[in-house]
């Protein structure tokens, strides 16, 4: 009988994931190197870290027809306040992705 699996700490259960990348190897090949892939994964639970971007953009893109449906039918100014809440939402939201890619390119080749 299979023991039950370990419930992941609370940590990861809150979405507080330690990430941490992992060169990935197939060992099944005459040259493993030559397969390498890095990958983004949580140091606790293991789960592998997704971009996130399709949801990110897609709730902005709502916020986005919210906002000029609102400035069109409703309330110029309102929908004013809903467009710069939509851009800022973005900003967030893409705010830390984007420096890590700029942190990553800016350390290659170390």
């Amino acid at each position: 009988m299979d023991p039950s699996p370990v419930a992941p700490p609370l940590r990861c259960r809150l979405g507080l994931h330690r990430w941490v990348r992992v060169q990935q190897t197939d060992p099944s090949l005459a040259d493993p190197d030559a397969s390498a892939v890095w990958v983004t994964r949580c140091r606790d639970c293991g789960r592998e870290r997704t971009g996130g971007t399709v949801v990110s953009l897609a709730l902005v893109a709502v916020a986005l027809a919210a906002s000029i449906v609102c400035f069109i039918v409703v309330s110029p100014f309102l929908g004013a306040v809903l467009l710069v809440g939509a851009v800022s939402g973005l900003r967030w939201s893409m705010g830390p992705a984007m420096f890590e890619r700029v942190a990553r390119w800016l350390s290659f080749g170390r």
